[in-house]
């Protein structure tokens, strides 16, 4: 394992498209999806990415304003289905 490679790729990745970690508004998320769509065609070869960029995407989703309404109906939905 190269650490240095390593260090160097993320600093890449913080500068270029910092959203692939951390979604912080309504753009970043459209491109996080753009990027995600274009990865998927390929999935084999970017299954760890793709995997950075679900988790980003679900996490800004769960949290964002926009996605409010959605997720608490999706939850009073989920209360109302019974096993």
């Amino acid at each position: 394992m190269n650490l240095q490679k390593i260090e160097q790729s993320l600093n890449i990745i913080a500068s270029e498209a910092s959203f692939i970690l951390h979604i912080k508004d309504k753009t970043e998320h459209e491109q996080a999806l753009i990027l995600i769509e274009r990865l998927i065609e390929n999935y084999e070869q970017h299954v760890p990415l793709i995997d950075l960029l679900c988790m980003s995407i679900e996490k800004y989703e769960n949290t964002a304003d926009e996605f409010k309404d959605f997720n608490r109906r999706q939850s009073e939905l989920n209360l109302g289905v019974k096993d």
